[in-house]
């Protein structure tokens, strides 16, 4: 499982740090480059992650919030956000898509960390899902080693 987080402290809304799964440097993040339309280099993670009939070991995440998958070479991505989605001829989900720009503000950041073995954080992910999506069957997923 992989965990893209969107920190914002300058929206003031009903969604509290407390809803998320423990998030931030203390927690083994990584914040993302601060540039306006990131792209953080390859990640490689630990296990194969299937999605349409492939499987991918690298990603890359882009700071309005698509993750890519594969080593290609992503120069051209656009910049209209929230657009058109799927994207063609990208390979790529989105957890959220937002015209993300933190430059200007130095309170907010984009954190991103693999979550494999932590076992507490599984289970908080798992319940969210569970009551967010209850015909859904969800799992707890770990990397078997």
């Amino acid at each position: 499982f992989f965990l893209f987080l969107f920190e914002l402290y300058a929206i003031q809304s009903e969604v509290q740090p407390s809803n998320f799964v423990p998030y931030g440097i203390d927690s083994g993040d990584t914040p993302m480059d601060r540039r306006l339309n990131a792209l953080t280099p390859p990640i490689k993670i630990k296990a194969l992650f299937p999605y349409f009939n492939e499987k991918y070991d690298e990603i890359k995440l882009w700071s309005h919030g698509l993750i890519l998958f594969g080593n290609q070479t992503y120069n051209n991505l656009p910049h209209a956000v929230p657009g058109r989605f799927p994207l063609p001829s990208f390979i790529c989900v989105s957890p959220y898509w937002a015209d993300t720009d933190i430059t200007t503000d130095q309170n907010s950041n984009i954190f991103y960390r693999e979550i494999d073995t932590d076992v507490n954080a599984l289970l908080i992910i798992t319940d969210m899902v569970k009551r967010a999506y209850p015909a859904l069957t969800s799992q707890l997923y770990m990397l078997c080693q």
